[in-house]
């Protein structure tokens, strides 16, 4: 009798546990694997959206869009108007998600790369999602962002992909931990990101160079009016006109640090741009700056959307950029 209730405990443990690795980590929940793709449970836009796998055609020219949200709102139009003014077929693959970092996007080109997906242009935006990474204290920042539990979990699991019963306590244990982790604004006071900023988009342009890609950089538009506080932005007493979001600035940090670390980002952006005359730069921040393009810091209206493709569309356009699709598939050095 009591090797049967032994038996049943042990059948319904190792079920709770298949089904665990399955919802939490996205696990076959067929077979004995314990292994599981952090890209997977990280990243899974790149296989909801048909990105990863997806193979060129030899007519559709092939846009990759990396960022935030910021980015990830304007793929449709961004797809629309470029295949207006192209003689073939455009597709924008959308691996643009909320509150992801470059550093997000380096580990998403850095898998795609490695994959062997082939595009005919990538294209990043970011600015202000980084600005949440410096909310730690200086002496536990890392320039790998490690120091967040998001990106010290998916370097644990790329490193060992073996989600054993007892790794899989311990995870969960670490994510309670890290989630529940002491941050402060007011450590955002010292602001430390932008050498991680800067050497992610160093890096990123390193990978596309080897995938012979050409790869377009952005400076990151914002708008914060002098007059900014919480309440008065709670209460649409400010400039801002009305779009799919509205966020305040403290979703990032204290305003002036927002400010500041955005305006260090985009600096950062320019000296890389300078480093590289021969990649296509527009300085998107000088030229959409006014209030009713804006519904919050960052994320635009339908007419800063418009605004904001019309600009990139025709910096394309003008640029050097290679228009056609590539027939073959793209791939990276190893």
């Amino acid at each position: 009798m009591w090797g049967i209730y032994a038996g049943y405990l042990a059948l319904l443990v190792f079920i709770t546990y298949r089904a665990a690795l399955w919802l939490m980590y996205s696990a076959d929940p067929i077979g004995l694997s314990t292994a599981v793709d952090p890209y997977t449970v990280f990243y899974p836009e790149l296989f909801r959206r048909g990105i990863l796998d997806s193979e060129s055609d030899g007519t559709t020219y092939r846009v990759l869009l990396l960022g935030g949200s910021v980015a990830e709102q304007t793929g449709k139009l961004l797809q629309q108007q470029l295949s207006k003014k192209f003689d073939h077929p455009v597709r924008v693959f959308n691996a643009a998600s909320a509150a992801h970092t470059t550093r997000d996007s380096l580990n998403k080109l850095e898998h795609l790369a490695d994959h062997g997906t082939p595009f005919d242009l990538i294209l990043v935006y970011h600015g202000i999602n980084d600005v949440n990474l410096n909310r730690y204290p200086k002496d536990l920042f890392r320039n790998d962002y490690s120091h967040s539990g998001w990106y010290y979990r998916f370097d644990s699991m790329r490193k060992n992909p073996k989600m054993s019963m007892g790794r899989m306590l311990r995870d969960t244990s670490q994510r309670i931990a890290m989630a529940s982790h002491d941050e402060s604004y007011d450590w955002g006071n010292d602001i430390k990101t932008p050498p991680a900023f800067e050497a992610n988009l160093r890096t990123m342009i390193e990978i596309a160079q080897r995938m012979n890609t050409p790869i377009f950089l952005m400076t990151f538009a914002n708008y914060i009016p002098d007059n900014y506080t919480t309440e008065a932005f709670l209460a649409g007493e400010l400039d801002y006109g009305k779009g799919e979001f509205g966020h305040p600035t403290e979703v990032w940090g204290w305003t002036d640090n927002v400010r500041k670390t955005i305006a260090a980002h985009n600096e950062a952006v320019r000296r890389v741009a300078d480093d590289h005359p021969e990649i296509p730069f527009v300085d998107v921040q000088s030229q959409i700056t006014q209030p009713s393009d804006f519904c919050d810091v960052c994320h635009f209206t339908p007419a800063g959307i418009e605004l904001f493709v019309e600009i990139v569309t025709n910096k394309i356009i003008e640029s050097d950029i290679p228009r056609k699709p590539s027939p073959t598939a793209a791939t990276s050095t190893p």
